[in-house]
């Protein structure tokens, strides 16, 4: 696939900053709020993976990426300073 072809355009992921609400267990989806969206709702569910033996937990940061099927998945977290 050319990285430029309209097929790469059309189905590319869009990519959004988040914080997570949610602590999320192995296993267990994760759900964010989207920075600057207008509406405060959850999003999700989100697929996510672990650090090591980190798991993110509520106010961590992330970036989450919507398929073409409207699919999200956290692709990065930052545990949240504390």
């Amino acid at each position: 696939m050319v990285a430029d072809s309209p097929f790469a355009r059309e189905n590319a992921p869009v990519l959004h900053q988040g914080v997570l609400l949610n602590s999320p267990a192995l296993g267990e989806p994760a759900f964010v709020r989207l920075l600057g969206a207008r509406a405060e709702h959850p999003w999700g569910p989100c697929m996510w993976m672990p650090y090591g033996e980190l798991t993110p937990t509520v106010g961590d940061r992330c970036v989450v990426a919507q398929d073409s099927r409207g699919g999200t998945s956290i692709v990065v977290w930052q545990p949240a300073p504390s």
